[in-house]
């Protein structure tokens, strides 16, 4: 996840090596309060090659496309590599990860207060239609704004988005 285009509306400064991005994975890891994700494509059709002999090539690999990660529950966020936006890659696995974290999540995770067991939020660029998009069809509203300010963006209005959890996950967990 170098692309600086993914990182453009975050915080993060994109990684200068590899062996950057693989302290970052090793410290998301092992921090035991994060949930991660990737986001990968996986082969539906044979490739476009052949072999010498011209019988097609059955393409087997499958290509990570993004992460997505809970850093901070129960905050969320999402990255996608930009060749792969638009094609609803990030709500199908947003909507994979909220039902995954409605299932297993709030009701065993430590240090979560009791009322934020019950949403889920997300921060987005006030201009970042596309990710808002996103929470939109994920069942995300818009709750608030802030004002956040990094070294690398300076001073950013942000929009905090929250979806609730559903009745059926709190039914599950009583």
């Amino acid at each position: 996840m170098s692309s600086s285009e993914v990182l453009q509306s975050t915080p993060i400064v994109p990684d200068t090596d590899v062996s950057q991005t693989q302290r970052w994975i090793q410290g998301r890891l092992a921090d035991g309060q994060c949930f991660n994700f990737v986001v990968e494509l996986l082969p539906t059709t044979p490739a476009q090659s052949t072999t010498t002999d011209n019988m097609p090539v059955q393409d087997i690999r499958s290509k990570v496309i993004g992460i997505g990660f809970g850093r901070r529950v129960p905050e969320i966020g999402y990255l996608i590599l930009p060749p792969f936006w638009g094609q609803g890659y990030a709500s199908e696995a947003l909507q994979a990860f909220l039902d995954a974290y409605w299932e297993t999540l709030p009701e065993e995770y430590p240090g979560v207060a009791d009322g934020d067991r019950m949403y889920v939020m997300a921060y987005t660029h006030w201009d970042n239609y596309a990710s808002q998009n996103v929470l939109r069809k994920c069942g995300f509203e818009k709750w608030r704004d802030e004002v956040e300010e990094s070294a690398k963006n300076g001073k950013v209005l942000m929009y905090v988005w929250r979806v609730r959890r559903p009745e059926s996950a709190i039914s599950k967990a009583t």
